[in-house]
């Protein structure tokens, strides 16, 4: 079974093939997403000697994020759709997701709080705790401007209205741990057609996975 991944909405834009839990190619880059979706698409392809036929199944991060990724990464997924219509997609919002790969680090702590802006004044948090990623909640850029949590990571997007707290980090997403979180089903839900954010309420449910951590 051939799985694409696909999140372009954050500053590291980025695409991977994998089959039977495992990565056969992976892309991460800044340039434009449009460029991005297409160009790494072809070399992912060709690296593994696969057509996009043999895709079944596209997991797709929907936001909150970089607004203009997000389109065009829909745009691509919509067409993606109706030319392939038996490809399954797979929505996820991208601070649960980047939690759960985080999670996966050895050097991970044992709790931590992940940001994202959605536009000005409008951020959005998860808290990783007890092997569980919360619910996303909003917060205005006076809340987050009083956020004493620690650690506190925020995802680089492309432009900031505002900075994020001067205490937090920016969260590299750990790409590496993709196959282990692509298998927990709470994070995802099936979509007919693409979706961005907000545009279905948050109602996935909490990533509880039996193990996070290597060992």
């Amino acid at each position: 079974m051939s799985t694409l991944w696909l999140d372009t909405s954050t500053v590291d834009t980025s695409l991977a093939l994998l089959e039977d839990g495992k990565i056969l190619s992976l892309h991460v880059d800044q340039a434009n997403a449009l460029d991005f979706i297409f160009e790494s698409l072809d070399a992912t392809l060709e690296e593994a000697g696969q057509e996009f036929a043999d895709l079944e199944k596209i997991y797709y991060c929907c936001g909150p994020g970089s607004s203009l990724g997000l389109r065009i990464a829909s745009m691509a997924l919509r067409t993606w759709k109706v030319t392939h219509p038996k490809i399954e997609l797979f929505a996820a919002y991208t601070l649960p997701v980047y939690a759960a790969l985080h999670a996966y680090r050895p050097e991970a702590p044992e709790a931590f709080t992940l940001l994202a802006q959605h536009r000005k004044d409008t951020w959005y948090k998860v808290r990783y705790a007890d092997n569980a990623v919360s619910e996303m909640s909003e917060l205005s850029d006076g809340e987050v401007s009083d956020l004493e949590a620690a650690p506190l990571y925020h995802v680089r997007q492309r432009k900031f209205a505002t900075q994020p707290p001067s205490h937090s980090q920016p969260m590299e997403p750990n790409l590496a741990a993709l196959p282990n979180v692509l298998l927990q089903s709470e994070l995802f839900q099936l979509t007919p057609e693409p979706i961005l954010f907000p545009a279905t309420a948050p109602t996935f449910r909490k990533w509880t996975p039996e193990r996070h951590r290597k060992a």
